[in-house]
């Protein structure tokens, strides 16, 4: 498992939010937020997630990844389950 302090995921997400111009949709603009979208784009917890742990399972599974098990795969569950929270 791949571990990351808070800081070096608040890092990613920010350097992601700076290069992806356009939030992660499942359909266009009028789909759901997604970790990845079709064309390839990430939203802020799927850009902590790597490509060789994403499957496209857990943005089409009715709950059945929710974010913190999603976020075990990036090693950052406890913080992001606080990060989550602020928001």
């Amino acid at each position: 498992m791949l571990h990351m302090t808070l800081q070096s995921a608040f890092d990613i997400v920010v350097r992601h939010a700076r290069a992806q111009p356009k939030q992660s949709l499942s359909r266009g603009n009028a789909g759901d937020c997604v970790y990845r979208s079709p064309e390839g784009l990430k939203c802020f917890i799927g850009a902590l997630i790597p490509d060789d742990k994403y499957h496209r399972e857990m943005d089409y599974a009715d709950g059945q990844f929710p974010i913190a098990k999603v976020l075990r795969y990036a090693g950052i569950a406890e913080h992001g389950l606080t990060m989550q929270a602020a928001q």
